[in-house]
């Protein structure tokens, strides 16, 4: 679950947050990334709970995986970045279903 706080809201279209799935064999090679297809935007409900998931195969090979979250501020910016705007994660639930 998210929450954005509606003072501390994210004000921008370059700040965003989300949850993800990174795969990895034995040796950490890196096998993809899979972001949930919805994220907390600048357009997100504020003072509301938003629930996110994320769901994927694991990639042949790939024998580790990782599962986060993320607060992504100012992507694609390359000078200073002052956006407003912060994400609270709470309650986060992994399951495998090993068919």
């Amino acid at each position: 679950w998210t929450y954005m706080h509606g003072p501390d809201a994210i004000d921008n279209t370059r700040t965003y947050g989300n949850i993800w799935l990174k795969f990895f064999d034995d040796s950490y090679n890196f096998y993809g990334i899979t972001e949930s297809a919805g994220s907390i935007t600048v357009m997100s409900t504020t003072d509301a709970w938003t629930q996110l998931t994320v769901t994927d195969v694991v990639p042949t090979g790939a024998t580790k995986v990782q599962a986060g979250f993320g607060f992504w501020h100012c992507q694609g910016e390359t000078a200073d970045c002052y956006d407003g705007g912060g994400v609270y994660f709470d309650d986060m639930l992994f399951y495998l279903n090993a068919e």
